[in-house]
């Protein structure tokens, strides 16, 4: 049967160390079949030495590579083998050959594959004083090197041509982290669905062209100008370097969807185009009445445009987008007399009586009080909160005029 034999320590090792392995106490062949049957050695080099070993009676040798594996037939007269070291490895994690003996006949294993030996390599190897890696003159598009784990090979690829790809086994899902091309965007980074993040600052000397939404946060966008992507018209300049900004450009529009707030005094430079939603009721006979409401806070102004209006059935009533919260005054057109039209104001369907100016003097005018119905050519004052106008219906008569409505 097989016999370990006593290991040999290599620790401290340098080349031109001798070692010696005895096994002369062993029988070396088999009597009955001296030619067929003899005795083997196997070395298992599990060190960062390279070994000459050579059989001191037959005379036989050979080389044991740093972490090899090597069988060795015994010859009849060989007693012991000698074994010098002729180079060293730095930094190998063991430093023991591992001898065993076998009998004659016996079955000696088959020796593992070099390479499998746990022996590391540390500090720097030098094959000379070349230090680039070169791989010239192939073909285009072949596989230089390749990286991959188990589950998912060539997670990295590089190709002779210079395209490569990049990705990422992250818990068994993969992600595409770069990406070179031969054909159409020569760089990608990331994958769609993931975030590529900058830890840094980002300079970008061209333009960004973003297919979604751009969203951020901190310190905002660093940039003087941005325009859109198809037709590079600006849409917001920065470029006086005084904070402060200018949006859109001349004869270009510039929307806004919600609310826009001004902290301080706004000037306008053109005309102001108001285009508030309106509101239109068509007559029973004949026109429309729309109501506009252009301003809605504070100050509130709505107008009411009569276009050959008729109505001879019931009262129209148009809500105000925006209710009047303390009142309003009212300049009333031609828009009919007590008999054949006028207008009223309610909050929630209660009527609420107007002031009528029926005299104008240089001490002050005459009012008259309480009055429900504002007629045509009519000056009046309400000073009751009111969410609605009403149109009285009118008989016989169409009528093409404005009612004015400001206030609070």
């Amino acid at each position: 049967m097989s016999t370990p034999l006593t290991a040999v320590d290599l620790t401290g090792a340098v080349a031109g160390t001798q070692k010696a392995i005895d096994f002369s106490q062993f029988v070396k062949v088999n009597p009955a079949a001296p030619l067929t049957d003899t005795a083997a050695l196997t070395l298992f080099n599990e060190s960062g030495c390279g070994l000459q070993w050579v059989m001191q009676a037959s005379g036989r040798g050979g080389y044991l590579p740093a972490g090899g594996w090597l069988p060795l037939e015994i010859h009849r007269n060989d007693s012991n083998v000698l074994l010098t070291v002729i180079y060293t490895l730095p930094g190998a994690p063991v430093s023991q050959l591992l001898p065993t003996y076998y009998a004659p006949g016996e079955f000696v294993p088959p020796m593992p594959i070099l390479g499998n030996s746990p022996i590391g390599i540390g500090g720097t190897v030098n094959t000379s004083s070349i230090q680039t890696l070169s791989n010239e003159g192939g073909a285009a598009n072949m596989l230089v090197e390749d990286i991959g784990d188990l589950a998912n090979p060539q997670l990295y690829t590089l190709y002779s041509d210079g395209h490569a790809l990049w990705k990422v086994d992250q818990a068994g899902v993969v992600h595409q982290v770069i990406k070179i091309q031969t054909a159409g965007n020569p760089l990608q980074l990331g994958q769609t669905g993931d975030v590529a993040e900058v830890l840094g600052n980002l300079i970008v000397d061209g333009w960004i062209g973003a297919y979604a939404n751009i969203i951020y946060s901190g310190a905002g966008i660093n940039t003087n100008i941005l325009r859109d992507y198809v037709n590079a018209n600006t849409f917001l300049d920065a470029s006086a370097g005084d904070g402060s900004i200018k949006l859109s450009q001349i004869g270009k529009v510039a929307e806004v969807l919600g609310s826009l707030t001004v902290d301080q005094a706004a000037t306008f430079s053109a005309a102001i185009f108001d285009n508030p939603p309106d509101v239109t009721v068509a007559g029973s006979v004949s026109g429309t009445a729309t109501l506009w409401m252009p301003l809605q806070g504070k100050l509130k102004l709505a107008i009411l445009s009569m276009a050959n209006y008729q109505n001879g059935t019931v009262t129209q009533t148009l809500a105000f987008p925006t209710a009047f919260a303390r009142g309003l005054l009212i300049i009333a057109g031609g828009i009919g007399d007590s008999t054949h039209g006028g207008v009223y104001f309610t909050l929630a369907g209660v009527t609420k009586a107007n002031q009528i100016l029926t005299a104008l003097a240089a001490t002050g005018g005459t009012i008259t009080a309480n009055q429900n119905n504002v007629n045509a050519y009519s000056v009046a004052e309400n000073l009751n909160a009111v969410d609605s106008i009403n149109l009285i219906n009118v008989a016989g008569a169409a009528h093409t005029a404005h009612v004015f409505m400001i206030g609070n």
